[in-house]
């Protein structure tokens, strides 16, 4: 289309002018994604004909520039004047946001440590067990991958595991998710809550590790929210590569002999009941704080 479609949406910083309609836009989207999704899995296996340690992180790197940057931006820039504002990055988070966001990753860990343990006891009826068991081993060699990605328990192997797992890869995934597919379906009239529980349910489903895919839905829904209530994508970046930061330096203590506190909050007690409770409440009060902020604005 040559005309500009006017778009505009609750959370916008203004007016987003279209180049092509909603149809059109994420068509083109799907389709980009899935050629930079071949072009990956082509590179990656070349990489991966020698699958050491270093070998994994460049395949890791690859991956996240190839299947989840390079698309969102080929297509915020075609669909768009203005690809920033569609993709929410050109609003910087305050402080006190980016305080309340590390605040809420670190508070739900117990929490969410719950979900996990419910999410991996989920047990298949006898006639399923073939599935069951390969999803089983698809979750151990992720396992397995994501082990042999961090490498040893020196300072430096943990830093380039923060370094890639934790600010690569949620940078990646929030420019993908949240900022480009989730504002893809609420700029075409989506509802905002359909659109980001529907991105959740994909992105959780991107992982391929059924029994993580509750807490890592939730996870995503809640980065969802926290882009749509701040107006800024970079506070989903802080809470995502926050939380995958504190799993590698939580896989590194528990790995060096420390405390595991992926299991604080598991067993059938009542302290650790109470503190799974405790951490709901707070974590959702502090949503309830992104929300009245995002009420003010």
């Amino acid at each position: 289309m040559s005309d500009l479609l006017r778009i505009s949406t609750s959370n916008d910083h203004g007016t987003l002018s279209f180049n092509v309609d909603e149809g059109r836009r994420l068509l083109f989207f799907i389709c980009v994604s899935a050629v930079c999704l071949v072009m990956t899995s082509v590179v990656i296996a070349i990489v991966l004909r020698t699958p050491t340690t270093p070998h994994l992180r460049i395949a890791a790197i690859l991956q996240d520039l190839l299947m989840f940057v390079v698309p969102t931006i080929a297509t915020a820039v075609i669909v768009t004047r203005y690809p920033a504002r569609l993709l929410m990055i050109d609003s910087r988070p305050t402080a006190f946001g980016i305080l309340l966001t590390v605040l809420a990753i670190i508070v739900m860990i117990p929490f969410m440590n719950v979900i996990v343990a419910w999410n991996e006891s989920i047990r298949f009826p006898e006639s399923m067990s073939a599935l069951e068991e390969f999803m089983k081993n698809a979750e151990a060699n992720a396992a397995a991958m994501t082990r042999q990605l961090m490498g040893t328990d020196t300072i430096g192997s943990i830093i380039m595991s923060i370094l890639i797992i934790g600010l690569l890869a949620g940078f990646s995934e929030e420019l993908f998710f949240r900022g480009a597919l989730q504002r893809l379906l609420s700029t075409a009239g989506m509802n905002i809550h359909v659109a980001i529980w529907l991105t959740a349910f994909i992105f959780s489903a991107v992982h391929m590790q059924f029994y993580g895919f509750v807490p890592r839905m939730l996870l995503g829904a809640m980065f969802g929210y926290m882009a749509v209530w701040s107006g800024s994508l970079w506070i989903a970046v802080i809470a995502h590569a926050t939380n995958n930061s504190l799993v590698v330096i939580a896989q590194s203590v528990a790995d060096s002999g420390g405390a595991d506190i992926n299991q604080m909050a598991t067993d059938a007690t009542p302290l650790s009941m109470a503190i799974a409770v405790i951490s709901l409440m707070a974590t959702v009060g502090i949503m309830y704080m992104f929300y009245r902020i995002g009420r003010m604005k």
